[in-house]
């Protein structure tokens, strides 16, 4: 059946577990609301990954009588929010009366009412709908009736022949077509089919742009290169993208294909075809007789096509695993079976280039309204100089073997600037190379970074799979850069780190983006100063300090004064990083969709190379306000953690002295 939403009741699933990633088909996704304190019940929603948006919604007051979870179906152009409810049968389990549940229900009804916006409830009601003789029935039905609400479900829905699982929407608000109940022979209740007149989206399908570089003839593109290379002197690296756009769009031309976003299954097999339609044939058969041997028939070809998937996908993987080369190549197969693939979630909202501008203006200001809570400008006068130790006034130009030994170590990306992608660079180093070291040394010794360096393509990205995808709060930007500029960070950045352990600059509590530190690191050292703390019978507060977008947040003019008074660095050697904080571009891809080219004005990119390092440097001075204030400091990522000591008579000074330190970081 093709279904976009699956409610159900009694998923049994405890607090923090998840469906298991087999039972999922491909471009679906689950959620759940887990019974707490005991076990049983539970429901959850299994959804389509499509056009629609489905937004897992929280009721307003959780019910005693009965469990409830809501889910928002929202399309283009309508919206209905699906409400799903198990009301256990009264036992000593659940000693809820029909009275409890009759005055939980419509306070229920009250409250979907209130939101305005059509409303369906399903689930399993535990009272027999087909007996409209007994007295809750009534009761339900008198319920429904003052609220001009009708249940469409009449004939039975459970192997007992009663009518337990409902159907129940407004008269006279109502988007549903039409309506089946179904036994699928896999539970005592059977399925509720129903379809909404929601306009459902055609399938997918877009347009993409390639290079059939599988046949591709490296020496084919090693002699363009040579022929395009020799006409021009390269001086600078626009000079050397052109060249090697001209040599890979002659030996691969750029083709368009519209393509069908079908899910993949390569697992599948004939195998699994024939038995699906003998499945279908013994189906077909049973409810054309009703018969309980065709039942029994249609059941095993059931459990033999999902025997069947089950060992193809088992093999599959096994042989797959089997192929592994790097860690990298294992991650990617561990999260596909264990269902944790990077989401690509994204609001339900108008086409790809609207999106695209949305997501740039939200950017923008999300950073613009950060500075201005602040009410503080970057100071006009320049630090005072705290360094003394041997200044780094150049960098030191690099020759082409050590510039070939970074490039082999560096991952092989590639985003949309790059005009040939890094594996196809790769093959032909040996005649790039001398060009690159030149683009390289050139701008460490000139102290400029080449504009085309200087752009970057953001793609959005849901930071939790739990997240709304339509609030854009949810979502991070991503840079994707070129690999030729990340290439110029490294090198930057092997000389910059050898000028802080040099001089001793390292915060010794530090532990994000430091070798032979990390998460562990930071643990190991709360863990031990609250138990020093507890063990020398003092207080210990922990005060935590989330930093808001801290990357790109930076203010370039504190950054680069920093780096000049409290680091040392001069000269071309600070000409170099004033150029790549200058002047920074970026837009937002989605698909085909690109936004316009903005200028950055202050942060460093989520994913470049020298941003962790010159984020750390930039907030390293923090550590003398809390010096200052007499505090023990620890540092981790993008959160500042102070653990304080004292006596219990210190308590008042202490906690004042944090709030000043908090002030001070704040305005500092």
């Amino acid at each position: 059946m093709n279904i976009d939403l699956l409610c159900i009741t009694e998923s049994w699933l405890k607090e923090g577990e998840q469906a298991k990633p087999s039972l999922l088909p491909p471009g679906y996704k689950f959620r759940s609301r887990p019974r707490l304190l005991r076990a049983g019940g539970g429901l959850a929603f299994v959804y389509r990954r499509s056009n629609y948006s489905f937004m897992k919604i929280n009721l307003g007051a959780q019910y005693r009588s009965f469990e409830s979870a809501a889910i928002t179906i929202q399309s283009s152009d309508h919206r209905c929010h699906v409400i799903c409810i198990y009301r256990p049968p009264r036992g000593k389990k659940n000693p809820s009366t029909i009275n409890d549940f009759i005055n939980d229900f419509e306070n229920l009804l009250h409250e979907l009412k209130q939101s305005k916006c059509p409303f369906y409830i399903v689930g399993d009601f535990n009272i027999h709908f087909d007996n409209k003789s007994d007295s809750d029935t009534k009761r339900l039905i008198s319920l429904l009736t003052e609220h001009d609400m009708n249940q469409l479900i009449t004939v039975p829905t459970h192997r007992c022949g009663h009518t337990l699982d409902y159907l129940i929407t407004s008269c006279s608000n109502s988007l549903i077509l039409h309506h089946q109940v179904f036994d699928k022979a896999i539970s005592d209740h059977f399925l509720i089919i129903a379809d909404i007149d929601i306009s459902k989206p055609k399938q997918e399908k877009r347009t993409v742009t390639s290079r059939n570089l599988k046949q591709l003839d490296t020496s084919v593109l090693k002699d363009m290169l040579k022929n395009c290379l020799s006409r021009t002197t390269v001086e600078n690296a626009d000079h050397l993208n052109q060249a090697t756009k001209t040599a890979i769009d002659h030996c691969a031309r750029v083709r368009t294909r519209t393509i069908s976003a079908r899910p993949i299954l390569p697992w599948f097999s004939l195998e699994i075809k024939e038995a699906k339609r003998l499945r279908r044939q013994a189906e077909r058969k049973w409810r054309k007789t009703k018969l309980q041997v065709h039942r029994d028939i249609f059941t095993h070809h059931r459990d033999r096509v999902n025997s069947i998937v089950e060992e193809k996908k088992k093999t599959y993987y096994v042989n797959h695993l089997q192929g592994v080369t790097s860690c990298k190549e294992l991650f990617q197969v561990t999260d596909c079976i264990f269902g944790n693939e990077k989401t690509t979630g994204l609001p339900c909202t108008g086409s790809d280039k609207e999106l695209c501008h949305q997501f740039s203006t939200f950017f923008d200001k999300k950073i613009e309204n950060i500075r201005s809570q602040l009410g503080s400008e970057p100071p006009s006068q320049s630090y005072a100089s705290v360094f003394s130790g041997h200044l780094l006034n150049t960098f030191s130009p690099l020759n082409e073997c050590d510039v070939l030994k970074i490039i082999t170590k560096s991952a092989p990306k590639s985003c949309d600037l790059d005009y040939i992608p890094t594996h196809i660079l790769m093959s032909c180093i040996d005649i790039l190379l001398p060009y690159m070291t030149k683009i390289m040394n050139n701008s460490i010794s000139n102290g400029t970074v080449p504009d085309c360096f200087k752009q970057a393509t953001v793609k959005p990205l849901l930071k939790k799979p739990s997240l709304d995808e339509n609030d854009f709060k949810n979502y991070r930007p991503d840079s994707n850069l070129p690999f030729l500029s990340k290439i110029l960070e490294k090198i930057v950045l092997q000389q910059l780190l050898g000028h802080i352990e040099e001089n001793e600059l390292h915060e010794i509590f530090q532990s994000a983006y430091k070798q032979q530190h990390s998460t562990e690191t930071a643990l190991l050292k709360v863990t031990s100063d609250i138990l020093d703390s507890i063990d020398n019978r003092k207080i210990c507060i922990l005060s935590l300090l989330d930093l808001s977008s801290a990357f790109d947040t930076i203010d370039h003019f504190i950054l680069l004064e920093r780096l000049e008074n409290t680091f040392g660095i001069s000269g071309s050697a600070l000409l170099w990083p004033r150029s790549y904080l200058e002047y920074r571009t970026q837009s937002v891809q989605i698909n085909n969709g690109r936004s316009d080219i903005t200028v950055l004005k202050y942060g460093v990119p989520q994913g470049s190379v020298l941003g962790p390092i010159l984020f750390t440097l930039y907030t390293q001075p923090i550590v003398k306000i809390l010096t200052s204030h007499h505090f023990n400091y620890h540092f981790y990522a993008d959160d500042s953690q102070i653990y304080i000591d004292g006596t219990i008579e210190d308590l008042p000074n202490l906690i004042s002295n944090t709030q000043n330190c908090i002030e001070d970081i704040k305005h500092g």
